[in-house]
């Protein structure tokens, strides 16, 4: 049941990022949805894309940061914080 809600989550957020591109609070978003849904490579490509959107965005860097932490890979955690 939690994970159908994070299913609703990234189909909601990737709806939204497709009619609002250039926002990078939305891919931030997505990615976090990704993540709870287990969709581990969709939520790097997002926040790597929130970065892109928004290079001065730190939220987007601990986000990814956390990430990699969670799944001890400290070099890349380390890279981002």
């Amino acid at each position: 049941m939690a994970l159908r809600k994070f299913e609703n989550a990234v189909s909601a957020y990737k709806t939204a990022a497709a009619l609002v591109p250039a926002e990078p609070r939305l891919q931030l978003d997505l990615g976090a949805a990704y993540a709870a849904n287990g969709q581990n490579l969709e939520a790097i490509d997002a926040f790597k894309e929130a970065i892109r959107l928004d290079p001065q965005m730190t939220e987007a860097y601990a986000a990814l940061a956390r990430f990699y932490e969670f799944r001890n890979r400290v070099r890349a955690s380390r890279a981002n914080y």
